[in-house]
């Protein structure tokens, strides 16, 4: 059976991902993902749920890129740090 739900985003670019706030009859207000591809049958029921309902579905937003990674620093005795690479 599918649960009460409120702001469903995509949560992937192929759309096969709904991220959602679902109101579970014991636990209450829990942030779930429900995917056509999950192998609990409750994630493609309320993905299925969810699109079938009239309720808008956010766009998909992909994450921001990685920071650059910071340089390696080499410590020798008696000198300062000098940076690597």
């Amino acid at each position: 059976m599918p649960w009460p739900f409120t702001s469903p985003r995509y949560s992937s670019a192929d759309g096969s991902c709904i991220d959602c706030v679902i109101t579970h009859p014991d636990l209450g207000a829990i942030e779930y993902t429900a995917s056509v591809n999950d192998p609990d049958p409750n994630g493609p029921v309320m993905h299925a749920h969810i699109l079938a309902s009239a309720e808008a579905i956010g766009a998909y937003v992909p994450p921001a890129p990685a920071p650059a990674p910071a340089p390696a620093v080499v410590m020798t005795t008696g000198t300062a740090p000098a940076e690597v690479g």
